[in-house]
């Protein structure tokens, strides 16, 4: 019989908290090589939304282990070491918010809705935010931020992950309104889709893509040895 083979707990423990900081967040981001260029132009997009109050929507798109969420986690930290995520005035008033959703958990538009209301600290009764169209849902939910003390709303960083999981839902409302409020600068909101599918444009409606800047930002892996 082949022996067995134990594994002392202190390595079990080291790789639950690995695996727990990669799936939360607090594990360190990696080095990034050769992905400057990606780095400056997700940086610039999202800075502008914050200190120009401008409407941005573009998409990251790249082979999956490339690290294009690596590059947004890192332009994040480059924005809020910049800017500060909270205003100086005031140690409850957030500068700016990020919103963060995914294809993979946030299946239908409702489930988004409802996750945006959360992380946007929204402490109303979502049953009464939840009634109507998602326009009217997610323009509600917009307006009490505006209530909240400011007479302008806190720009919006939208981080939407596994973007062409979302463009499948029906009607693509989510898409179409994040997209719309971003071109007619009702709101200063910034939409970055990060996406491994090249072909991601061939899945929006033609309405989506009439509001969509159509700004893309490509990821490669290293080409070179070295640099792998």
């Amino acid at each position: 019989m082949p022996s067995q083979t134990s594994i002392a707990g202190a390595d079990t423990c080291r790789a639950r908290r690995a695996v727990l900081g990669r799936l939360y967040g607090r594990a360190p981001l990696p080095e990034l090589v050769g992905l400057d260029s990606p780095l400056d132009l997700v940086f610039s997009l999202l800075s502008r939304t914050v200190t120009s109050a401008e409407g941005n929507t573009g998409l990251l798109i790249g082979p999956r282990g490339c690290g294009k969420s690596a590059v947004v986690q890192r332009a994040l930290g480059m924005l809020e070491a910049k800017h500060g995520h909270t205003a100086p005035a005031s140690a409850s008033t957030p500068k700016y918010h990020v919103v963060r959703l995914s294809g993979f958990v946030h299946t239908t538009d409702r489930i988004a809705l409802r996750d945006i209301a959360r992380q946007l600290l929204i402490e109303q009764d979502l049953e009464n935010i939840l009634i109507g169209s998602f326009a009217d849902a997610f323009t509600y939910i917009l307006n009490l931020l505006r209530s909240s003390g400011e007479e302008a709303v806190p720009p919006v960083l939208f981080i939407l992950e596994e973007f062409d999981l979302l463009a499948q839902h029906p009607k693509q409302s989510l898409l179409y309104t994040l997209f719309d409020i971003a071109q007619s600068q009702q709101t200063p909101i910034a939409v970055l889709g990060i996406t491994a599918r090249i072909d991601v444009m061939d899945l929006l409606e033609k309405r989506v893509k009439s509001r969509f800047s159509h700004r893309q930002i490509y990821v490669q892996c290293p080409q070179k040895k070295n640099d792998f």
